[in-house]
């Protein structure tokens, strides 16, 4: 794999200064003149590599998918049964733990996206990539996990998605001050082990 340019360098040094300003800022409060504060460049480098603030937003998105799957995959490397790796995925997504917290600037740049997405049809859509592909990750481990359990995977596909919406609403609570970052960790762990527990015994079919 070839060195990164000065280019690519520049542009993602510009996409960290957007997390990080939105972070403190919002995306409406993150002007260009902070960014590229944050950045240590000009507004007009900004400018020159991004045509607009959407879309260092765009390019913000894959970043954020990119530090979320390196997380996971690092949660995942070093544990043995199903029911594990389901509670090192759901740990590494809400955990306060000062091993594997999350980066609270990018949880507090998620939370921003997704309320940016209702109005930004092109980010609205790579957002919904994003969250397909988790949904993917955590049903194929419920269904391993319920396997293991000798128990039916049918309701996985299903189950995902409820634990993927309690994960966004719990980060949706949490960045508004409801909540303590962290809170429903424990939570939704108990609540998987339940879907688990609950599932009928593995027939024919299952």
């Amino acid at each position: 794999m070839g060195r990164p340019t000065n280019t690519d360098a520049r542009r993602a040094q510009i996409v960290e200064a957007l997390m990080q300003v939105m972070a403190v800022h919002g995306f409406d409060g993150a002007s260009i003149r902070l960014i590229a504060e944050a950045a240590d460049l000009t507004p007009g480098l900004v400018h020159y590599h991004f045509k607009t603030k959407h879309d260092i937003l765009l390019e913000l998105m894959n970043h954020l998918a990119a530090l979320l799957e390196e997380r996971l995959n690092d949660a995942l490397a070093h544990k043995a049964t199903p029911r594990e790796h389901l509670h090192a995925f759901l740990r590494a997504l809400l955990s306060l733990d000062p091993v594997d917290r999350p980066d609270p600037a990018a949880v507090a740049c998620w939370i921003a996206v997704g309320a940016q997405a209702v109005r930004a049809p092109a980010l609205a859509a790579r957002l919904q990539v994003a969250l397909a592909g988790l949904q993917r990750t955590l049903a194929a481990l419920l269904r391993d996990a319920l396997a293991d359990a000798g128990r039916s995977t049918q309701g996985a596909e299903a189950d995902a998605w409820v634990l993927i919406a309690a994960i966004q609403g719990s980060f949706g609570l949490a960045g508004a001050g409801v909540a303590p970052r962290g809170f429903a960790a424990d939570g939704l762990i108990r609540a998987a082990d339940a879907l688990i527990d609950a599932a009928p015994p593995a027939g024919k079919g299952a």
